[in-house]
This record gives structure tokens, C-alpha cells and sequence, in this order.
């Protein structure tokens, strides 16, 4: 799977995909598309994990967080809540194009007290980090 990440101005995203994970979906140039919440799975089990949301998994964070061969290359670049940044520096979501429970969405959740969580429901109305894969 090849990974882009799309930089834009912080609330654009979160207004967009808040509307629904449809309109969130087309923010990423053909060829490429938003993740859906079984990329997120595999992309963990591709990075040593169980695709499961696990807490404690500090040994496979370097692999999400680095930028050499074999690794992802992401950041606790924190997210967007109630109109401000939070966890910045140790907190990082990235949206999906898969709805979750109502008025949510899946996403990757990395937490540098070592959570790994491919399978995060989070509110929608957040603004996360968006990567496009192909």
C-alpha cells in the first residue's frame, strides 16, 4: 500500500468529513482514496500488530512514527476537539472513509503512552490527520 499524506488547512477537513465519511472519502486525488478501517487493520498486522486495539504496544510505535524503510512515517500531531488543538506532541488520529456508530467514524489512534488502536471510533465533529493510500 502506498501512503500520501494531504495537507490542508486544519478545519477544512474536520467540516468536511463531519458531514459525512462520503464527502470525507473524496478529499484524496485520483489514483488515491481515504483508508478504510480494515486498511488500518492491516496496515497493523503488516507492522507486527494484531490489527486489535491494544494498550502497552511501546515496541511497535517506532515502526508507525518513523520515517525509514518499512515504516510509516506519522507524528503525534494531535487533533483538532471543540474548536481547539489537543495532545499535541503526544496524541495522533487519521480519519477513515468508515463509518463507525452514530455519529462517529473509524480511525487510527496512536497515544505515546503505547496505545495502538486501528479500530477507534472517534466523533466526527473531530478534526484527525487525513493519509491517502493507494
Amino acid at each position: 500500500m502506498s501512503i500520501r499524506q494531504i495537507v490542508v488547512p486544519i478545519r477544512v477537513i474536520p467540516e468536511i468529513c463531519s458531514r459525512g465519511v462520503l464527502l470525507c472519502a473524496t478529499q484524496c486525488p485520483a489514483p488515491w482514496r481515504v483508508p478504510t478501517k480494515d486498511d488500518f487493520i492491516n496496515l497493523d498486522k503488516a507492522m507486527g500488530g494484531t490489527g486489535d486495539n491494544r494498550y502497552g504496544a511501546f515496541s511497535q510505535l517506532p515502526k508507525y512514527l518513523g520515517t525509514g524503510s518499512n515504516q510509516w512515517g506519522g507524528g503525534y500531531g494531535g487533533y483538532v476537539g471543540s474548536g481547539s488543538m489537543i495532545d499535541q506532541g503526544s496524541d495522533v488520529r487519521y480519519w477513515s472513509q468508515t463509518e463507525g456508530s452514530s455519529g462517529y467514524v473509524s480511525s487510527l489512534r496512536l497515544y505515546s503512552s503505547g496505545y495502538i488502536y486501528p479500530q477507534n471510533d472517534d466523533y466526527k465533529g473531530y478534526g484527525f490527520a487525513l493519509r491517502c493510500v493507494k
